[in-house]
């Protein structure tokens, strides 16, 4: 059974902020020929102006540096800047070279493909990012596309595609484009699905991408998969193994046998080898490497929790000492629009560690790059060193360098664990 949209994520603000602010990095020294989709947005570096033979066309490329080609379209200039690099089937015989904007071109032969920095009638609907703003021009109704209930396969034109939908007239404009390229899981077979739409489509209600009887959750332009005990990955195509971890942890047999019993640990530090004072989006998309110390991700516990009944348990302890915890049967953070807000309650009374975490109830994360805690002089993750659901400032901190905290203690070795129910119990 599908799960309900994952409405926090759905603000028509995050749609230029994604279409403006997310781009790949490239060098000066990157190729057209590096680029793998159809539609691609690239952030140039500064000074990449130099002479180069290989750089062929104007207006219309076939090969050379992304970056330099951009300045001499006059994209951007020697400073840098975002650009958007659409490529082509081959156009033309040759393409003549020229000299504009302090750049020379040669004339060469048009190859497979052709790249322009403006969208064509030819260009496809293969887009590198989820969610991609274009302008099309104006008669591109003879261009080629292919569709079913409303969802275009990425070989169709875009404008083509946007003109028969009713998206914009004859005279172009203006187009949203959400992309999906997902697996659709049968028991052992699976299937590449990529499309594009003009509205953001659930791709749960189409295909389901999750495996191991994963449950799809639907996401703006994206989708994400609960998975079940002892699965992991994108899909839930990987199996956990509850190997004991690494052996250097004191905690290594607790999060094995934890992991046994349907626990996913989340977070685990105990040697000081991965740094914790980590920027807003290390801590959402994760950091470390399991067999270490690590931080999961914030996406992923939210999604992890968002639809499920969860209970989440700390451990902690110093080499050579008792393991000390505390477990709450109810938890759950919000969506990034909420800055991961904190829900979480129900303390068991056979924890061995205070009730500290209800001091931190309601809170939003706080990272040394996004103050959302509520003390009116401290910066409190940049004083503490780590990301946390900070308040004022804190009881509990597990990310603080250069020891995790649960007031009055400090511990080496911290450990953070949550075991999900999709039967909604948590009892």
């Amino acid at each position: 059974m599908n799960s309900p949209k994952a409405s926090g994520l759905a603000l028509t603000l995050l749609f230029d902020f994604i279409a403006v602010l997310l781009g790949q990095s490239v060098t000066c020294k990157t190729q057209f020929s590096d680029l793998k989709h159809s539609i691609t947005s690239v952030i140039c570096p500064a000074n990449c102006w130099e002479e180069n033979p290989l750089l062929c066309g104007n207006g219309v490329y076939t090969s050379g540096p992304i970056c330099l080609a951009a300045m001499h379209d006059q994209q951007i200039e020697n400073s840098g800047g975002l650009v958007q690099v659409f490529r082509n089937p081959g156009q033309g015989a040759h393409l003549y070279g020229k000299q504009r904007n302090g750049v020379q071109t040669q004339t060469c032969s048009a190859g497979k493909y052709s790249y322009t920095f403006s969208m064509t009638c030819k260009t496809t609907g293969d887009c590198e990012l989820p969610i991609t703003h274009v302008y099309c021009l104006a008669k591109c109704k003879a261009a080629s596309y292919t569709y079913t209930s409303g969802k275009y396969f990425t070989n169709s034109s875009v404008c083509a595609a946007a003109k028969k939908r009713g998206t914009i007239s004859d005279a172009g404009g203006k187009v949203v484009i959400y992309a999906m390229k997902a697996k659709a899981y049968n028991g052992t077979n699976t299937t590449n699905t990529d499309w594009f739409s003009f509205d953001d489509f659930d791709v749960c209600s189409y295909v389901n991408p999750c495996a191991n009887n994963g449950t799809c959750v639907d996401l703006l332009a994206d989708y994400g998969c609960l998975c079940p005990e002892k699965y992991t990955g994108r899909n839930c195509e990987t199996k956990l193994p509850c190997a004991p971890g690494n052996q250097k942890s004191a905690l290594a047999e607790t999060l094995k046998n934890l992991c046994l019993q349907g626990w996913t640990t989340v977070q685990t530090r105990f040697d000081g080898s991965v740094s914790f004072s980590r920027p807003w989006e290390d801590y959402k998309t994760g950091f470390g490497s399991q067999s270490g110390e690590f931080w999961l991700g914030l996406e992923k516990i939210h999604v992890m929790t968002q639809s499920k009944s969860c209970r989440v348990r700390f451990d902690l302890t110093n080499p050579g000492k008792e393991v000390k915890f505390a477990e709450y049967r109810i938890f759950e953070i919000g969506s990034e629009i909420e800055n991961y807000k904190l829900n979480i309650s129900g303390y068991s009374t056979s924890s061995t560690l205070d009730d500290n975490m209800d001091y931190h109830i309601g809170m939003q994360f706080s990272t040394y790059d996004r103050d959302n805690d509520i003390h009116t002089t401290i910066h409190c993750a940049e004083h503490y060193g780590g990301g946390w659901w900070y308040r004022n400032c804190r009881y509990v901190d597990l990310n603080q360098s250069p020891r995790a905290c649960w007031n009055p203690s400090s511990f080496d070795v911290a450990a953070m664990s949550i075991k999900c129910d999709c039967h909604g119990s948590n009892i």
